[in-house]
């Protein structure tokens, strides 16, 4: 008889919330998004970007990127670890930002 494998509920809950993530993202969500994972003095450091400082401005960050047509987030992580209070996980994405005719550039 074999031993049923134990379940790792960290990695698990990584998992959980890459999808929540990815949902937030795909269905143009921000206030979803920055209110399940954006703490109200959090900052987002986004590539070629200044910080981003606050919930209110992040959410204003991610709603112009989402209005500017991003979407179609996708996650393929490659590594998840997890101590106590401490969790992160690597990897690679893949999105499309889709202009709409007269839209803007995202920011």
């Amino acid at each position: 008889m074999t031993t049923p494998k134990r379940r790792n509920t960290a990695d698990e809950a990584i998992q959980t919330l890459d999808q929540l993530f990815i949902c937030h993202i795909n269905e143009g969500d921000a206030d979803a998004l920055v209110e399940s994972f954006y703490a109200e003095e959090a900052l987002l450091l986004p590539p070629n970007h200044p910080t981003v400082v606050g919930r209110t401005r992040i959410r204003d960050f991610w709603l112009g990127l989402l209005e500017a047509g991003l979407g179609g987030l996708s996650l393929d992580s490659a590594e998840r670890w997890a101590s106590r209070n401490l969790a992160y996980a690597t990897g690679a994405y893949t999105l499309a930002i889709r202009r709409k005719v007269g839209g803007t550039r995202p920011p």
